[in-house]
């Protein structure tokens, strides 16, 4: 496997999430928030294997420079992920953090800190999300590190905002 570039915030490591984190990430995706937002996601993953299931297509779509997926580490602890899939035809980004470390600006700031390394590096210079209509905490994640409102998208019933950088 590739290795990943860890990134620093000023508050957060962003780096590779192993295995070992796979009980912290559950809990992540067994909060009804996560559920709520990111249902199809959830459900795989509380299917047996499921975690694993994700981790090995996120460590496949790294090896083959498609994806990314980065643990957001707060003192040795996973807090939470950022995925991106489709580079670097479609590069498209989701995320969750956990229910205790909500609205403290950890995923803005990891967001932020993940963009300028892909524009650095030349990974991609543009990512697109889709987010549900009442999501309201994502929305305001997403227009604090610069993402626009692109359009409404009727068949999934979901804003779609984009970043250029």
């Amino acid at each position: 496997m590739k290795d990943m570039q860890e990134i620093w915030t000023p508050r957060c490591l962003l780096a590779e999430i192993g295995s070992g984190e796979a009980d912290r990430l559950i809990e992540i995706f067994e909060d009804p928030e996560t559920q709520r937002f990111l249902p199809d996601l959830s459900k795989m993953i509380h299917e047996k294997g499921g975690i694993n299931v994700f981790l090995d297509a996120f460590n496949q779509d790294v090896e083959d420079s498609s994806g990314l997926l980065y643990g957001i580490y707060q003192g040795g602890i996973v807090i939470g992920f950022i995925a991106i899939m489709g580079i670097p035809e479609n590069p498209f980004i989701f995320y969750a953090i956990h229910p205790e470390k909500r609205r403290n600006g950890y995923m803005a700031e990891s967001i932020k800190a993940l963009m300028e390394y892909m524009d650095s590096t030349g990974i991609c210079r543009r990512l697109s999300t889709y987010v549900a209509l009442d999501n309201i905490a994502s929305e305001k994640i997403l227009t604090q590190v610069g993402f626009i409102l692109d359009r409404y998208d009727a068949e999934e019933r979901m804003n779609i905002y984009t970043k250029q950088f």
